[in-house]
């Protein structure tokens, strides 16, 4: 199979498109995310996490929140999102300052909302993700034709083989 150049602008704005209808499906959609300190690259995460959001429709809450925080005003932040009805996902972004218990922290995220507990079952996504995930009907080879072309190269292999094997035989 030859090889595949693709236009990750291109597929880029595909998916985003397609994400963007999705939303769009589902009605007022709202991210909160929780940064708690000065990490840099924390930041950058952040603010591009809320650009995406907002790329797509998803209305999003930005909590900055100082690195000498408490754990329990950092808790009651996260059960007043828990609470907001206007909020479907929660991220806290880590790493937290090292006064903080990030357990807790995540422990405090009500399970509906939690947006990426990856890290905190034991390197697996939780079960909804999972469920989401493999629900999702298009990959990234779908995007791409590739699934077509690997099926019909597959049957070309059996195909040739099998006609190589009609010719031991003879």
């Amino acid at each position: 199979m030859p090889a595949t150049i693709m236009d990750g602008r291109a597929l880029a704005a595909k998916v985003q498109a397609e994400v963007a209808g999705d939303v769009a499906g589902l009605g007022d959609v709202g991210l909160a995310t929780v940064l708690v300190g000065d990490d840099p690259a924390s930041h950058i995460y952040i603010r591009r996490k809320h650009e995406a959001a907002q790329g797509v429709g998803i209305r999003s809450d930005d909590r900055r929140l100082p690195a000498d925080i408490s754990q329990e005003e950092l808790i009651a932040i996260v059960e007043e999102l828990n609470d907001d009805d206007s909020i479907d996902g929660i991220l806290v972004q880590s790493p937290l300052p090292k006064h903080l218990d990030e357990a807790k922290t995540i422990e405090a995220l009500d399970p509906a909302k939690a947006v990426s507990l990856r890290k905190h079952v034991g390197g697996a996504a939780p079960k909804e993700m999972t469920r989401m995930l493999a629900s999702r009907r298009e990959t990234l080879a779908d995007h791409l034709g590739w699934v077509e072309e690997r099926h019909a190269a597959i049957k070309a292999a059996r195909q040739e083989t099998a006609a190589l094997i009609q010719q031991l035989d003879r």
